[in-house]
């Protein structure tokens, strides 16, 4: 793992590096400058860049170190959120190089059986709770429009189209008024004064009368 900022210049300075004494011809140069971006210090080999100011070593990984270095960033610790693909290349980036890495460590992420489980979790939550604001925006709909109600409420001198069947889902006192109720009656309830109903009634309001 590379080393903080303020230590890399001492403990990289000694770094064996490649510099030709013949004179230099053009594919020379483009040589040396590819040399020039690496460094090998305790037996490793590192790759310098030079960010902010300062010279940042970090370690050219072998194949065989790369898994678990990107393991080792997304997951975590236990019962901790495993980092994004963005967040992992980032916390991997920092510390380590080798070529083609963002793509290794895509395919680790994409992969990763826990993410996948959380991200279809996610997606059937919203999907949930999409689809019942969807289905009180129709049941709105059709109410304001007057198709399907099949009753009236009436309080405080004004009267309300409803659903019946809504109604029932939403109270069990108007379910049990409905039930009771004679087919031949007329679909028109006065709840004025009657308490027992104004709970049910204002969660029916609020949700189909805005």
């Amino acid at each position: 793992m590379a080393c903080d900022c303020s230590h890399t210049n001492a403990q990289y300075e000694n770094a064996e590096t490649c510099c030709p004494s013949k004179p230099w011809s053009d594919g020379d140069r483009k040589q040396s400058r590819q040399k020039e971006s690496a460094g090998c210090s305790n037996g490793l080999l590192y790759r310098k860049k030079l960010e902010r100011g300062f010279i940042n070593y970090r370690e050219v990984l072998n194949e065989d170190r790369r898994h678990e270095a990107i393991s080792t960033f997304h997951i975590r610790r236990p019962g901790q959120r495993h980092l994004s693909l963005e967040e992992t290349y980032k916390c991997v980036a920092e510390n380590y190089w080798w070529e083609g890495m963002y793509f290794e460590i895509r395919d680790f992420v994409l992969s990763c059986p826990e993410c996948q489980h959380n991200k279809k979790s996610e997606v059937s939550v919203h999907w949930i709770v999409s689809h019942s604001s969807d289905m009180l925006s129709k049941l709105r709909s059709q109410r304001e429009a007057g198709l399907f109600c099949d009753i009236t409420l009436r309080t405080s001198g004004r009267s309300f189209l409803a659903h019946r069947a809504v109604l029932a889902a939403v109270s069990d006192h108007f379910q049990e008024i409905f039930t009771e109720m004679d087919s031949s009656m007329k679909a028109d309830i006065d709840l004025t004064g009657k308490s027992g109903h104004l709970g049910a009634t204002s969660l029916y309001l609020s949700c189909f009368f805005g």
